[in-house]
Order: structure tokens, then C-alpha cells, then sequence
């Protein structure tokens, strides 16, 4: 699929760079839209506003507020939270505005969704269009979409987007499956064609596996996550040594979420500064 001049014109041409604005995607399923709560989190993040970081949401991200661009913040209504839930872009926002770094964010995920054509219920990531069943929701065109979207939002407000980095939250519904790995490299490679970026950085977080968490800390998702760290402009982050919501043992509690933001942050500043 073709992106066509927009898209082609904010991921590496040369003019007029330095007025370029960082923009990152974060993509995959729940606990990409994030499922973290407000009423989690210390007194100190309650009503902020990180007035330099943005953010775009899409896909069935949880608590957001779609189609717009904000600000991102905790306080509900603003910042991509229409109720009391938020993802990876608090931590996200937190470290990048510690560096006093302005940045951009895209986030569009599909809750329950698969990287294959297993486990599509919810939802599958699959890139050949023509494999995927009538009647299963095609979340990698749909991201396709919200990127075009999103850049567009960007565009009007007066940004000169450029897609910096790519963060990927999913595995829970595909922990054991023996083409993981390979599934996710043609995933990777498809963005980077797709995005006409052959060299953007892509960042991927392991599944949970502390209690209460449900997962095996070496099951083939996390593994073939883990082996990104030796795959080109490829990294990962350990965000599965933290603990999941006891009364929610799929997605994290909302401090946990935040750290683990810091971590992606951290990761994608490195791999794209």
C-alpha cells in the first residue's frame, strides 16, 4: 500500500529539517491502547498536562478520545482519556518532556487483536489484505489509515510531522505461537515499506510474567520480542518484569504503566535522537 506524497513527505526528506516535529506510533493490542488507571496513580499525576508532547488516537484504544489531537494529560476529557483509563503515552510524555524533547505520538490499538491468522476474534495484524477472513477486523490497514489521519491533524495544526519510531505492545493473544518471531519481521518490514522508512526504528515491549500476570517469561512472544535487540534499528524493553492489576491480570496497573512508558521512551529517544 502507497501512502502517496503526504506520508512520503514526512519520513526522512531532506528539506527544511530542522523544523521537523518528531512523530512516534505506538501500535498492537490492549495494552497498547493502554488500560491503565487514573485512580492508580500517586496525587502528583493527577490533572497534569504535558503542554509539548501530542498525541493522535485511533483503533479501539481504551479511555481515548479518538480523531483529535491533544495534548497529553491525566485529566479526564483532555489528553486522550474520556474516562479514567490511559496507555503508554503518560510515561511517554513524562521522559520525553524531562529531556525537554517536543514529540509527536500516533497511538492506534486493537484490544484482543492477533499478530496472525490466529486467535482473530478481535482482530488480526496480518499484512496480506487477501488472507485475511471476510468478516475479521484488518487492524494493520486500519493503522495504515490513522497514520494518514494523524499526520493530516498534524499537518493542519501547523506541524511539519516526521515519523520517528514505531512502539509495539501485543503477544497476549499469540504467546505460544512457534512463528512469532517470523510473523513479527514481516510485520516490521511491512511498516518500514508501508511508511517508506527503511531504517525507522521499531521498539517492542515482552508480555507480562509477574504475578498476577498470566504469561511464561520465556514463552515464544517474548522471546522473539527479546530477539529484536539483535535485529537492525530493532529494540526491546522488559516491560513484562512488572505487575499486572490484580482484579485485571492482563493489563498493568497504572504506575506500572507509567514506568513502563519511561522505559519505552527511553529506548525509542536513543534509537532516533
Amino acid at each position: 500500500m502507497c501512502f502517496g506524497t503526504m506520508l512520503c513527505a514526512t519520513t526522512g526528506c531532506a528539506e527544511d529539517t530542522q523544523s521537523k516535529y518528531p512523530v512516534y506510533l505506538i501500535i498492537g493490542q490492549s495494552n497498547a491502547s493502554g488500560n491503565g488507571r487514573i485512580e492508580h496513580l500517586p496525587e502528583e499525576y493527577i490533572d497534569i498536562e504535558y503542554e509539548n508532547v501530542m498525541i493522535y488516537c485511533a483503533g479501539t484504544a481504551n479511555g481515548t478520545v479518538n480523531g483529535q489531537l491533544m495534548k497529553v494529560g491525566t485529566k479526564v476529557g483532555q489528553g486522550s482519556i474520556n474516562t479514567q483509563r490511559f496507555g503508554l503515552e503518560i510515561g511517554i510524555a513524562q521522559t520525553f518532556t524531562q529531556k525537554g524533547y517536543a514529540a509527536g505520538i500516533i497511538k492506534c490499538g486493537f484490544d484482543g487483536s492477533s499478530i496472525n491468522l490466529k486467535n482473530t476474534g478481535m482482530g488480526t495484524w496480518w499484512t496480506v489484505k487477501e488472507q485475511i477472513p471476510e468478516g475479521t477486523k484488518d487492524c494493520y490497514f486500519r493503522f495504515l489509515t490513522a497514520v494518514n489521519e494523524g499526520i493530516a491533524a498534524f499537518v493542519q495544526a501547523g506541524y511539519k510531522p516526521e515519523i520517528k519510531g514505531v512502539m509495539w505492545m501485543q503477544g497476549e493473544s499469540n504467546p505460544e505461537d512457534e512463528s512469532y518471531e517470523a510473523d513479527l519481521d514481516k510485520l516490521i518490514a511491512q511498516i518500514r515499506s508501508d511508511l517508506n522508512a527503511p531504517e525507522l526504528p521499531f521498539v517492542a515491549g515482552t508480555i507480562c510474567y509477574q504475578k498476577p500476570g498470566v504469561y511464561s517469561t520465556f514463552c515464544k512472544a517474548n522471546q522473539a520480542i527479546r530477539a529484536l535487540a539483535n535485529k537492525p534499528n530493532c529494540g526491546f524493553v522488559e516491560s513484562g518484569q512488572f505487575g499486572t492489576n490484580p482484579s485485571d491480570t492482563y493489563h498493568w496497573t497504572g504506575t506500572n504503566l507509567v514506568s513502563i512508558g519511561n522505559l519505552f521512551a527511553l529506548k525509542i529517544y536513543q534509537m532516533s535522537v
